[in-house]
């Protein structure tokens, strides 16, 4: 897939606020980013039922796709922190958060402008 396509998908996820999984597993990830703030839980939420299960499962196809958004700013050398985009999907579902929605906007409209111009930058350069 050709870099401006992957500008592009991005930019359209970023549009949306915002499935493919891959391999590499991203729970790995997320639990080492995580391990002290799960430690501290006294029970860890395990799915029993049917519907937690589906809930689970929502769950970790949403952090495959996202994890897959966030390759393409570090191919070009934009580093995201995932710490801190757990810490929004965190905060956006305990009501919490610390940046309005209207300046998510704005600054997710930033990183898509930044991404584009870095991609056009190593075009020019090839």
């Amino acid at each position: 897939m050709n870099l401006k396509l992957k500008v592009t998908l991005l930019s359209l996820s970023a549009a949306l606020l915002a499935g493919c999984q891959k391999d590499e597993p991203l729970a790995e990830r997320i639990v080492k980013s995580t391990e002290n703030e799960i430690a501290v839980l006294e029970e860890r939420l395990v799915p029993q039922t049917r519907e937690q299960q589906q809930a689970y499962a929502l769950g970790m196809t949403l952090a495959a796709r996202l994890s897959m958004e966030l390759e393409v700013p570090a191919e070009l050398g934009i580093e995201v922190d995932e710490n801190y985009v757990l810490q929004g999907i965190t905060d956006l579902f305990t009501n919490n958060m610390l940046i309005t929605p209207h300046a998510s906007t704005e600054l997710l409209e930033a990183l898509v402008e930044d991404i584009a111009q870095t991609a056009a930058r190593l075009e020019d350069n090839s």
